[in-house]
């Protein structure tokens, strides 16, 4: 069973079915667990069909985001559907051959897709002050408003951290406090965002940013 530990989600360790949530030299990595196959297949088959497994497990694991992140999409596919497909055509995931290990890229995940003008965002994250401050201009463009919710996905070290309306866009940070220890001085952390209009209507599409925990 998986194990969860954060108000939304939490930090995924364990397995989701037939796939193991685990670190491996400090990437966050996916692996199918190994199973008895009567019909052997070549690597080449055997990897992309462990990557789709891994994909529909770490679906699941984002399921807080997901359904909102694409909802725009929602008479035409599932946001199920809408995210294997994003997510098949760019550097999410990569394969290590060796280890039969699928990892994942998570600033290059998308995890939203609309017609709301997208925002950049920086972020940094520090062990002093246990904090991961994400930022943002508060300047609207196009279709914004200064009422839009920013929608946030942290990932550091194994803890996963998922909240919908976390600020509203004319705060320009939202800031995420994460368990004691998990932000380590030159570890790596992952933040992606986006936004939702305040009808609930419109997002944007998500931006991710890779960075490093600093003192």
């Amino acid at each position: 069973m998986a194990q969860v530990n954060n108000p939304i989600i939490g930090h995924a360790r364990g397995k989701v079915g037939s796939v193991v949530f685990s670190t491996w030299k400090g990437k966050n990595i996916i692996k199918e667990k190994p199973a008895t196959v009567a019909n052997p297949r070549t690597a080449n088959q055997v990897a992309n069909r462990s990557r789709f497994v891994a994909m529909i497990a770490l679906a699941k694991l984002l399921r807080p985001l997901l359904p909102t992140g694409f909802r725009e999409y929602a008479s035409k596919v599932t946001w199920m559907n809408r995210f294997m497909t994003v997510n098949s055509s760019n550097d999410a995931f990569y394969y290590d051959l060796m280890n039969t290990t699928w990892g994942v890229n998570y600033q290059y995940v998308v995890i939203s897709e609309g017609s709301l003008f997208p925002t950049p965002i920086s972020a940094t994250a520090s062990a002093g002050s246990n904090t991961i401050t994400v930022n943002w201009t508060t300047l609207s463009n196009g279709n914004q408003n200064n009422l839009d919710q920013f929608c946030v996905l942290a990932i550091v070290d194994g803890y996963t951290h998922q909240e919908l309306n976390a600020e509203v866009r004319e705060t320009g940070v939202c800031e995420i406090t994460p368990p004691t220890g998990t932000l380590i001085v030159g570890g790596n952390a992952y933040v992606t965002g986006f936004f939702k209009s305040p009808d609930g209507l419109k997002v944007s599409n998500s931006i991710g940013v890779s960075l490093q925990v600093t003192a």
